[in-house]
């Protein structure tokens, strides 16, 4: 309910749309705009765009190499560093997605997961209040970072800027009470 995109299309920024509520908890989704952004034309945008989650601030460029566009680059992406736990589900806004489609025309967003989930089954009797995720090797895992999408179906990627953290914290808010016998 309430999930947003940001769709470049034609322009540097980013329109934002919203899924509509005949279509909360399915696979596919259609989504409507509720906020036309006001970025420039850009003539080198031969695709639209998607990002998810919508978040202000994205701008999107062109990366043309041998007189071809040969990917473009969304800033203005963060990962949060501390996500919120959710039941069932993975925190709002900490799943990032992206896709591109295979020109101006086309509207159907193929989305790719451009990070991972960690899923933790824990049994005890303890309380957890909070999880922290540190990178192996001084990974940087959340804060600023750029998407590059790419026109010849190269998988997207993430850039993660140089003051990027190397943990993630899961905020479990006033705690999830483990159980002995039963996974939590």
């Amino acid at each position: 309910t309430g999930d947003q995109i940001a769709i470049f299309q034609g322009a540097s920024v980013a329109d934002r749309y919203q899924v509509n509520e005949d279509n909360v908890g399915t696979k596919n989704g259609i989504f409507t705009i509720v906020a036309k952004g006001d970025g420039s034309p850009a003539s080198t945008f031969q695709t639209n765009i998607a990002l998810y989650p919508y978040e202000e601030g994205l701008e999107c460029t062109t990366v043309i190499e041998d007189s071809e566009v040969a990917s473009y680059k969304i800033t203005g992406v963060t990962i949060p560093s501390v996500q919120t736990y959710s039941t069932d589900t993975f925190p709002d806004e900490s799943f990032l997605m992206a896709a591109i489609t295979d020109g101006l025309e086309d509207h159907t967003l193929n989305f790719k997961n451009l990070c991972g989930a960690l899923k933790l089954q824990l049994k005890g009797t303890m309380k957890v209040k909070s999880v922290m995720v540190q990178g192996h090797d001084s990974e940087r895992l959340s804060g600023e970072a750029t998407v590059t999408v790419h026109p010849d179906g190269t998988a997207p990627s993430v850039t993660m800027g140089e003051d990027a953290s190397v943990s993630v914290t899961l905020d479990c808010g006033d705690g999830v009470q483990l159980n002995e016998s039963t996974a939590t």
